[in-house]
């Protein structure tokens, strides 16, 4: 009987550690970014306030002004948003000046919900995903870090 108790509790320590993970990367170990940590700002947010994520690390490629994008994306169940922002005119204030290789740095992107966002219940769990491109030939991009997670609508 101790052992199942035992068992049920790590379970469920487990599932509810894993089901607020925060925010991660994508796809595991980027090349093109040395990836320490991100967050949002809040926990929770409001459907009209901006929503603030902070990645944490070095990027291994320039940053450059008008060269590089940020692409986000939000998911409820079935509804759905994507858009894409140069990256310079997502970021939060606070950076004066581009990216540079090799440098520790905060990357604070702000940026508010989708219009088709504005009717979800408070309570509501978000997934939302940032992935930062730098210009990588005429017409292409590549990607330098990819983050998701979760956020709740307050």
């Amino acid at each position: 009987m101790k052992s199942f108790s035992t068992l049920a509790l790590f379970g469920a320590l487990f599932m509810a550690s894993s089901a607020f993970a925060g925010v991660q990367p994508c796809y595991g170990r980027e090349k093109w970014f040395d990836f320490k940590r991100a967050e949002f700002a809040s926990s929770t947010v409001s459907k009209t306030n901006p929503i603030v994520l902070t990645i944490k690390g070095k990027p291994n490629a320039d940053l450059l002004t008008g060269e590089s994008k940020v692409e986000f994306s939000v998911r409820q169940g079935s509804l759905r948003a994507t858009w894409e922002s140069q990256l310079y005119n997502a970021l939060d204030g606070t950076v004066q000046q581009p990216f540079t290789k090799g440098d520790s740095t905060d990357i604070n992107l702000r940026f508010f919900l989708p219009p088709d966002f504005k009717n979800v219940n408070s309570g509501s769990e978000l997934q939302i995903m940032a992935k930062i491109t730098r210009k990588a030939g005429p017409d292409y991009y590549t990607r330098v870090i990819c983050v998701r997670g979760p956020i709740r609508i307050a």
